[in-house]
């Protein structure tokens, strides 16, 4: 509801959704960074290990000679 006289109303307590509408572009922002850190996938320390696997090679050759 509109009202021309602010003084006619008074003081009324803004809702959380009125509270949370400044922070959106803040979180939107926060959530970007968040996403490019997960697909970055940061590791942390410097630890090595040297893995060891059998396996076998395979080629595939395709002739197409005519």
């Amino acid at each position: 509801m509109r009202y021309a006289y602010n003084l006619l109303v008074g003081d009324q307590r803004r809702s959380w959704r009125l509270l949370m509408r400044g922070s959106l572009p803040v979180l939107r922002f926060l959530a970007l960074i968040l996403i490019i850190l997960a697909i970055a996938r940061p590791q942390i320390g410097e630890a090595r290990q040297i893995v060891e696997s059998k396996g076998i090679d395979i080629a595939v050759a395709l002739d197409i000679s005519g």
